[in-house]
């Protein structure tokens, strides 16, 4: 388990990436404010999809974006990387471009489209010769304009366009590109041209909010004309430079067919553990025996994400010859809590060292009291659901702070780990982040999970999926 780095490979939402290599030429629009990350999705986009690519930035120079993503080195020839400087009117007379914009609307054929664009706009080299060359025989390329707002201004100023002449603008390069055997993928800062989002094929709006542990960013795909939006909104991070879908992902350990394997965690000493999440390890530092832990996970009842996430701290207490105790929600099979560990485990006699409480022997809840307080001892470690907890000691009438203050002095004393598993809201929440050095958060944030340190207060991290060298495993991304 690992943070995605820059030398890995972008992960551009499939669906737009099968949208975009579609038979016919597409125009994909993607809308946002400045900072969203359009530029990032463009650029991925354009390294993913496959297709013969060129890039017009009408805002960064071509230097400047080499910088910013140096993995575009090799991904894009120079060539087809262009700015606003390589990209002129073909004439200054006004009176010739409009005439030119007045032919936009007579019928056209692929070569008259490659010509009247490279009459109206001129082009260097290697994109002025693609739009020479027929479509049948180059086959579908793709076009990024970065803005394209950036590109048809100046025309518009000089033509003194109103609002209607601006559309027609649009729509005729729009139409002469499709023409040529050109897909297009523009990108817009908000407010948008009314009619754009109109004439494009899709539409997806980049958004991010800003939250206590750094922005939050999603989009939201519009439309996709003739393409079925299985997911409308998609949670996203900018880690390394690249554009990182980070979609839903299966949780309780196992995925079908597969089991997902632990991570490669530093191991534990004798004076320190490890959360197995190296993002959290680094920025919260190392856990000591004898803490206690509060991992709270948003929403009542939904512990399977954050019993999943403390999965690799777990393994690995087991892996260094700990013994562990689960005290977890009563819905959860023991037996399938036992069986998820031995299939990741390397020895079978590690899963003697687990213990799921309650016993079926020992249920009544001074039972499972006793049974808690007794696999409290050094080299132990004990996951303990308050709401289990809560609902025994319901049955006796003995008050829930006070047993965890015993049980959490208990586990001092011993040099013991108890992390305690709660769900919000909770109406003693605050009390117990009070009572704990470490206070974790699990929340869903447009159904992707986020992981980030309440206290210390450390920034979101999303879980993502990934193939490891053993397997599926988690990765974790962080939400830059």
């Amino acid at each position: 388990m690992h943070s995605l780095s820059s030398g890995e490979a972008a992960r551009p939402p499939p669906g737009l990436i099968e949208f975009l290599r579609a038979p016919e030429p597409r125009t994909l629009l993607l809308t946002g404010p400045a900072g969203a990350g359009k530029t990032t999705l463009a650029l991925s986009l354009l390294s993913a999809v496959g297709l013969p690519s060129f890039y017009i930035s009408t805002r960064v120079g071509r230097g400047k974006l080499l910088h910013h993503f140096p993995w575009l080195v090799g991904v894009l020839p120079p060539d087809r990387l262009l700015d606003l400087e390589d990209v002129r009117p073909a004439s200054e007379r006004q009176e010739d471009l409009l005439h030119l914009l007045d032919s936009f609307t007579d019928p056209v054929d692929p070569l008259s489209a490659g010509r009247r664009l490279r009459e109206f706009l001129s082009f260097p080299g290697q994109l002025s010769k693609a739009l020479a060359e027929p479509p049948a025989r180059a086959g579908n390329r793709l076009l990024c304009v970065d803005s394209w707002e950036g590109l048809g201004e100046p025309y518009a100023h000089l033509l003194g366009l109103d609002e209607m002449g601006r559309r027609s603008l649009d729509h005729g390069l729009i139409s002469l590109f499709h023409a040529a055997g050109f897909s297009l993928l523009l990108c817009s800062e908000l407010p948008v041209t009314p009619a754009l989002p109109y004439l494009s094929d899709g539409v997806v709006d980049l958004r991010s909010e800003a939250s206590e542990t750094g922005r939050l960013r999603y989009l939201e795909v519009q439309k996709l004309r003739g393409f079925p939006i299985s997911r409308s909104r998609m949670v996203f991070s900018l880690d390394g430079g690249r554009f990182n879908d980070c979609p839903p992902v299966p949780f309780w350990r196992q995925v079908p067919g597969k089991v997902i394997r632990p991570p490669h965690a530093p191991p534990n000493t004798s004076e320190t553990l490890s959360l197995g999440i190296p993002l959290l390890d680094r920025e919260i530092g190392a856990i000591q025996p004898g803490e206690t832990i509060l991992a709270e996970v948003e929403g009542r009842g939904a512990s399977t994400p954050l019993a999943s996430l403390l999965f690799p701290l777990w393994v690995r207490v087991l892996q260094d010859g700990w013994d562990l105790t689960l005290l977890m929600d009563l819905a959860h099979s023991p037996k399938g809590i036992t069986s998820s560990f031995g299939s990741v485990l390397a020895r079978a006699d590690e899963t003697q060292h687990l213990t799921v409480l309650p016993r079926q022997d020992r249920t009544r809840p001074e039972q499972v009291w006793e049974d808690l307080l007794a696999a409290v001892r050094p080299r132990s470690a004990l996951d303990v659901s308050v709401r289990t907890l809560s609902a025994l000691l319901a049955e006796t009438g003995e008050p829930l702070l006070a047993r965890l203050g015993q049980l959490q002095v208990k586990v001092r004393a011993s040099d013991a780990l108890l992390v305690l598993v709660t769900g919000s809201p909770n109406s003693i929440l605050t009390i117990l982040s009070t009572m704990v050095p470490i206070h974790l958060m699990v929340q869903s944030f447009h159904g992707t999970f986020l992981l980030c340190g309440r206290h210390p207060l450390t920034s979101n991290v999303a879980v993502q999926m990934g193939e490891g060298a053993h397997g599926p495993e988690y990765r974790y991304i962080p939400m830059v």
